[in-house]
């Protein structure tokens, strides 16, 4: 009979763990915008000197309808400027490990003079500004960029190829857009380029259900005051 009741109290023990960590994975979460209002999207610019950096609304000539350009001026340093969409965010810690990233967009390249912009996924967390991979190929025309299966080992900030953001369960809130970046040449120089039908999804793993917790805690607790009581009884 005690047997029996060790064996029962390992079950519900394993059910109790089930029910804390089997959440459903979630799938996947996609943002876009295909017109680009310039409240619902926010400019950041790091250089390692005095370059600064513009974006902004324009109509038409999209791809098509409006799009956003972005100028990027270099002042014998490099720029990177980070586009974020407002309403792209996630918070992983209250909502879901982000497991991989696929972003594309629409890029035009040349608009101001013969210098082109580097491009593409960015993200932004605890006030740094992360870049992934880069399309370089400086378009004249507008083309069609794509990146998947993106990880958070692919994102860096400028300062630190080491430094990635935190996708796992235990990070906080993000937020997606894309960079646009230019190298330092040595020179003063001013770049254009145009961005339209951004698109970002996140790819979610399994959420853990909070309630699992509190399961566990009451089960084993009262599982193991009723065995207490009858061993004490007899």
């Amino acid at each position: 009979t005690r047997d029996l009741k060790r064996m029962a109290l390992k079950a519900v023990i394993a059910l109790a763990f089930a029910t804390m960590l089997g959440g459903p994975a979630m799938g996947a979460i996609t943002f876009s915008d295909g017109t680009f209002n310039d409240s619902e999207w926010a400019l950041y610019v790091d250089a390692t000197g005095g370059g600064s950096s513009k974006a902004y609304q324009v109509s038409p000539d999209g791809n098509p309808g409006t799009y956003r350009k972005t100028m990027n001026t270099s002042v014998s340093d490099e720029i990177i400027a980070f586009s974020y969409l407002i309403n792209a965010n996630w918070t992983p810690s209250a909502h879901g490990a982000i497991a991989s990233l696929d972003c594309s967009f629409d890029h035009v390249d040349r608009l101001v003079g013969e210098w082109g912009q580097g491009a593409g996924l960015a993200l932004r967390q605890n006030g740094k500004n992360y870049y992934g991979p880069s399309n370089i190929d400086y378009p004249a025309s507008w083309r069609h960029v794509s990146w998947t299966g993106l990880t958070s080992a692919d994102f860096r900030t400028m300062a630190s190829a080491s430094d990635h953001p935190n996708l796992s369960v235990a990070g906080s809130n993000v937020i997606f857009g894309f960079f646009n970046s230019n190298a330092d040449l040595g020179i003063t120089r001013t770049t254009g380029s145009g961005y339209d039908n951004f698109q970002v999804t996140l790819n979610i793993g399994s959420v853990p259900e909070p309630s699992g917790l509190a399961v566990l805690t009451c089960t084993v607790g009262t599982m193991a005051g009723i065995m207490w009581r009858r061993r004490r009884n007899g």
